[in-house]
């Protein structure tokens, strides 16, 4: 109903990413899908990867790509993976989470390790709000992470 008044069309799946990426706010959702009408147009289908960049979303590969990088230990590779990221627009600040998130499931690193890498990352997220540069961060959260991830056998 909300989307007809809105003049977006949404299917069930942008329906639910429209959701998630709101968490739950109504008022939100509703300026997602005012946002949208003007981004897509008015009366046009709405996909899930349109709510997640509407919603200024990071996609879920950007930290699984930055975090294989990582694990190649290759300078080059990390920092053609970042490069990729802050190309592409995304905050570097917003990539914090779901890269801390893929750290702790990540069994490939001890508890020792992932306590080093956490800190590194709430140390660059602290310089980030205070106004620190995204690139030079980003670069060295990823050089912690692959400093600590175990050399393949």
């Amino acid at each position: 109903e909300i989307c007809s008044a809105e003049s977006v069309k949404c299917d069930e799946k942008a329906i639910t990413k429209l959701i998630e990426v709101s968490g739950g706010d109504l008022r939100r959702s509703i300026t997602l899908l005012q946002t949208a009408r003007n981004a897509v147009g008015a009366n046009e289908s709405l996909t899930p990867e349109e709510v997640m960049e509407i919603a200024g979303v990071i996609p879920d590969g950007v930290a699984e790509s930055l975090l294989n990088a990582c694990k190649t230990k290759s300078f080059s590779a990390i920092s053609k993976e970042a490069q990729n990221a802050i190309y592409n627009g995304y905050s570097v600040l917003e990539m914090i989470p779901e890269l801390l998130s893929r750290v702790i499931k990540e069994e490939l690193f001890s508890d020792v390790q992932r306590s080093e890498i956490c800190i590194a990352i709430a140390d660059s997220e602290r310089k980030l709000i205070d106004g620190a540069d995204e690139w030079l961060q980003l670069l060295h959260m990823l050089s912690v992470i692959a400093k600590n991830t175990p050399k393949k056998s």
